[in-house]
């Protein structure tokens, strides 16, 4: 948050702060929770919620710096104005005192944010870096490239802010130590000048940091608790014929009179075929071939019980399925 942005009006930092956060969080937001059966102009409005939070949230936070530095640099004309506003980064202290004042009290913002901190934060500032990178790593290799995709760009993104962030504090830092020492070499020279910023108390900040959490937090949730996916349901389906239930109805040897009753092989039958539409049509046509397969064995058992058909045809069929859940399995594997 830089001493140049605090100045500009609401509304310009309302209007950075979302495009900044647009993109960190929409190509994150798409990649994670995007998949065939979800519109991405439905997770992009999410995701612009998302944004819009954040950054009503940040203008919020920074209402009052935003003041104090307009108040700091408030009866400067614009040369004095740029010589502060560059001392507060860069370069010698200004010789001009009241310049050299507002570099000062512009400077003291970010450091008494910075002590809003909890001190192991800010010597482990790299450690939220490590488990971020880690965390997509896992994501990789449990929920497959695209989610892992997703979610080591805003990794990364948010690494590169946060390294960013350190560095632009290291030289702040730095550079309110020789405006100090300026200002202390002549202090007949230095006018009077407002009190050392105070930040909000850390309960406000906590505050905004859980008003954000729950906004993202509840959208993720309602991501989480939207309709299976092409692949959930094809293997749903497939799950139905090789669960330990009808592990029985699977063995050709059980299909006459004594085995299993016949409503039990209709009753399986009748749960692969009550399944959700598929968008995805290559899924679609070999999940509907399971449930013809499933029907067809219906009929065989139904015929052996009734002429004392061979169950070699029975077999043959069960092998059927096996390949065509087989090809299912491989299909889905693809597409993660």
């Amino acid at each position: 948050m830089g001493t140049r942005f605090l100045l500009q009006p609401w509304w310009v930092r309302l209007a950075v702060t979302a495009a900044a956060a647009a993109v960190l969080y929409l190509p994150f937001w798409l990649l994670y929770f995007g998949d065939r059966d979800t519109d991405p102009r439905w997770l992009a409005l999410q995701a612009g919620a998302v944004v819009v939070g954040i950054a009503a949230l940040a203008i919020g936070i920074q209402q009052r710096p935003h003041r104090y530095c307009t108040a700091a640099v408030a009866g400067l004309d614009r040369h004095q104005r740029s010589q502060a506003l560059t001392a507060v980064w860069r370069g010698d202290p200004p010789d001009d005192p009241a310049a050299l004042a507002a570099a000062i009290q512009m400077g003291s913002v970010m450091l008494e944010t910075r002590k809003q901190m909890p001190r192991w934060l800010i010597r482990l500032w790299w450690l939220p870096i490590l488990l971020m990178i880690s965390g997509a790593l896992l994501i990789f290799y449990s929920d497959g490239a695209r989610r892992g995709s997703g979610y080591l760009l805003l990794a990364l993104a948010v690494s590169a802010l946060t390294c960013w962030s350190e560095y632009h504090f290291r030289r702040v830092q730095h550079q309110m130590q020789l405006l100090d020492a300026a200002a202390g070499s002549h202090p007949e020279a230095a006018p009077a000048v407002l009190p050392r910023y105070q930040p909000p108390s850390r309960s406000r900040l906590l505050i905004a940091a859980t008003v954000a959490g729950a906004i993202v937090g509840g959208l993720t949730a309602f991501n989480g608790s939207e309709k299976p996916t092409d692949c959930d349901t094809a293997l749903s389906v497939l799950g139905i014929y090789v669960d330990d239930e009808h592990r029985d109805l699977t063995k050709g040897d059980l299909i006459g009179p004594h085995g299993p009753p016949l409503s039990a092989y209709q009753d399986w039958a009748n749960r692969m075929r009550n399944h959700p539409k598929l968008s995805d049509q290559n899924l679609a046509e070999r999940v509907q071939h399971l449930t013809d397969l499933a029907d067809q064995a219906v009929d065989i058992v139904k015929r052996t019980r009734e002429a004392g058909a061979d169950a070699t045809a029975y077999d043959a069929v069960v092998q059927q399925i096996l390949n065509e859940g087989q090809a299912i399995l491989n299909v889905c594997k693809a597409q993660r």
